[in-house]
């Protein structure tokens, strides 16, 4: 058995490669792609295809405008119509294709669509997780399948006629019917999830992706009719969510009893027993209160079951602390996203869902729409975060969103956390802080400042003033004013 060496390879290779070329009469075809390096310049790739990689090598090494990239493992170049020119004469012999010479970002530009058919939903197992964009190709619709690469997703993929495989993403040509076969496709093999600017009417479907995670595993969970009616009533669909699961987790509960006020009972011991707070344990009460009035007509006295409120102080971050955070992330959007939250005291949920007619520059407020409660409200728009939100506007160029996410979607949740945590961490500011802290901070360094109760309580959209009075037990106005006995005392 002969053993090649690394020369003996190369040798090798190249003898493939130049008969292949002969045989088979192709054309060495060089692909340019363009990328964004994380300092925000441009450069292009070189992907050679049908080449002799003897030559070629030797072709990107004889000139210093050509760089071999360790992490690409790809020679690259600076990104201009001048070097896109310069590419062109220099490579001859090849075919060049330009095909890729557009960030993928803007090759695949997201389309707000809303879904209004109706289709049973599927009751599948799901393993992988698969998001369906809406996009724009080429002047027409499409939907782009977006996954982390996976060989047995892809070579499911390729088994289906309906899917397109171009520019390295897969899509299928935007119709609705094209949208529900992707679904009914996908679901058996991946947990499909819908990009944000996808608006969902349907209530099969959107019940379909709600309870795909009980579906898995073969689970009874809460029925269609019940999710369905407080679509109705108008619930905000993180209500709407909490309500799904907790009902779900409930329906598992086996006991011997018959009393429903008695299952109920040893369900939330059983659920606080396990080390939920008694905040969680209340959603329970309100979820199963209202699954038992409307679904199955049952009175039970819940204020026997509710657990005693915690009475637990917000934690707030201090000046140097948020100032130490802000110059510790070196991103401009996420210290945009930092900025907006405490500047103008938002819930996370609030954040994510700002567009860009949503700052008003000239009046000096942002408006707040549908928040918690469906709620809408104006607050303060700060100079400093305006001035830093021009900034990211040059660099980013938000179309719908404040924040958006790669192919035009909202900021996700998950990755505004972990980008919290990364900026506590190298500000060396304590972890027990979260995202949210930036709203308590808000309100404390409002009152502390001079604002009256009321003015805080409507800029944090809150219904009852006695929620915002927590913050004036933190308040270090209140405090600093009042001397210890002990400072009374006459001796040292």
């Amino acid at each position: 058995m002969r053993h090649y060496t690394l020369n003996n390879m190369a040798k090798l290779i190249f003898i493939v490669d130049f008969a292949k070329t002969i045989i088979m009469g192709t054309s060495p075809t060089l692909y340019l792609n363009l990328f964004e390096t994380s300092d925000g310049s441009k450069k292009i790739k070189f992907i050679a295809k049908d080449v002799n990689v003897g030559e070629y090598y030797k072709l990107c090494r004889m000139v210093d405008w050509i760089t071999y990239n360790d992490l690409d493992k790809a020679f690259v170049c600076n990104y201009s119509k001048a070097h896109v020119d310069l590419i062109k004469s220099y490579f001859k012999d090849y075919l060049i294709n330009t095909t890729y010479l557009v960030l993928e970002k803007d090759r695949f530009l997201a389309k707000s669509v809303t879904i209004t058919d109706h289709k049973k939903a599927y009751q599948l197992v799901v393993f992988k997780r698969i998001v369906l964009v809406a996009g724009e190709l080429d002047g027409g619709k499409v939907i782009l399948l977006k996954f982390k690469p996976n060989r047995e997703v892809h070579n499911k993929l390729l088994k289906h006629e309906g899917f397109i495989y171009d520019k390295g993403q897969y899509y299928v040509k935007y119709s609705f019917k094209a949208l529900k076969a992707i679904i009914e496709y996908l679901i058996p093999f991946a947990e499909v999830g819908i990009s944000s600017m996808t608006r969902i009417t349907d209530s099969n479907i959107k019940y379909l992706l709600l309870a795909q995670n009980f579906l898995r595993h073969g689970k009874t969970c809460c029925s269609q009719s019940f999710v369905e009616f407080m679509w109705l009533k108008n619930y905000s669909e993180s209500t709407v969510s909490t309500y799904f699961y907790c009902i779900s987790v409930f329906l598992q509960f086996k006991t011997d009893v018959a009393d429903p006020q008695m299952i109920v009972s040893r369900f939330l011991n059983e659920i606080k027993s396990s080390g939920k707070a008694s905040r969680t344990v209340n959603q329970y009460v309100n979820a199963i209160r209202l699954w038992h009035t409307k679904t199955l007509n049952i009175a039970i006295d819940y204020t026997q079951l509710r657990p005693k409120k915690e009475k637990s102080l917000p934690k707030v971050l201090s000046y140097t602390e948020i100032e130490s955070i802000v110059k510790n992330t070196e991103n401009l959007k996420h210290k945009c996203v930092i900025l907006t939250a405490y500047s103008a005291g938002l819930r996370i949920s609030e954040l994510v869902n700002l567009k860009l007619i949503d700052i008003d520059s000239t009046n000096m407020f942002i408006r707040v729409n549908r928040g918690k409660g469906n709620k809408d409200r104006l607050t303060i728009l700060s100079q400093t975060l305006l001035t830093n939100l021009r900034d990211y506007f040059k660099e980013y160029k938000p179309k719908i969103w404040l924040f958006e996410g790669m192919y035009g979607d909202q900021y996700s949740r998950a990755s505004i956390g972990q980008m919290f945590k990364r900026s506590l961490k190298k500000s060396g500011v304590p972890s027990r802080f979260t995202f949210h802290c930036l709203r308590h901070s808000f309100a404390t360094h409002l009152l502390n400042n001079g604002s009256n109760l009321r003015q805080v309580q409507h800029l944090l959209g809150h219904g009852d003033v006695k929620t915002t009075e927590i913050y004036t037990y933190v308040s270090n106005e209140n405090i600093s004013s009042v001397v210890s006995p002990a400072d009374r005392l006459n001796f040292k």
